[in-house]
């Protein structure tokens, strides 16, 4: 007769390994080894460990300036999916204020394509352009994949509330993408509806 198989050592292993991950993320972004980090963030698409990572990120009180740059290096290459992966968002939040090079401009008029849903809630994402017509296109392109539909929205942002402002690839000249803490905004006004069209 076969043995059945150990689920808890495997479940074990498992979790040994992400943990090993996301201290080997960790120990990367301390030691600004930007190889390191590459690997342990490609490590991670097999065993999980961006989350804990994330989050044992936010937990430190600082890093130099050559992690934050290695990290805002892999933050251009991956951060949709980093965003994905941490899990929530006010950790993310946290650890981007530690490993990315701080904003240290004035306050600003943004613009985001956001889901309807979200902007009822007030759960706005991270990501803020400061051209409104990239915002407003990226809301009519994904109107028809969320439940409610898209809308625009615009905020006076205090610099408070930037955590970085990250040079976008494309054609719009000097166009930057902000990541913003929406738990510091005050002023947010919906000025755009984008339904899902009629099948």
């Amino acid at each position: 007769m076969t043995a059945a198989p150990d689920y808890r050592a495997r479940i074990a292993d498992a979790e040994r390994r992400e943990r090993a991950v996301a201290r080997s993320i960790v120990d990367a972004v301390v030691g600004a080894n930007a190889a390191a980090l590459a690997m342990a963030l490609s490590e991670a698409e097999l065993h999980g460990g961006v989350s804990r990572a994330i989050s044992m990120l936010g937990q430190l009180p600082s890093v130099c300036s050559a992690s934050r740059d290695v990290f805002l290096a892999q933050w251009l290459l991956q951060g949709e999916r980093l965003s994905r992966e941490a899990g929530d968002d006010l950790a993310l939040v946290r650890a981007l204020r530690v490993v990315l090079p701080p904003y240290e401009g004035p306050g600003l008029r943004l613009w985001r394509g956001e889901l309807a849903l979200n902007q009822r809630h007030g759960t706005y994402g991270l990501s803020w352009t400061s051209h409104r017509q990239r915002a407003q296109a990226f809301a009519y392109g994904h109107r028809d994949e969320a439940v409610g539909g898209m809308v625009l929205i615009e905020a006076k942002v205090g610099p408070n509330a930037i955590i970085a402002a990250l040079a976008l690839p494309g054609p719009t000249k000097g166009e930057l993408e902000y990541l913003v803490d929406r738990r510091q905004l005050n002023d947010v006004r919906a000025v755009e509806w984008f339904r899902p069209p009629h099948r």
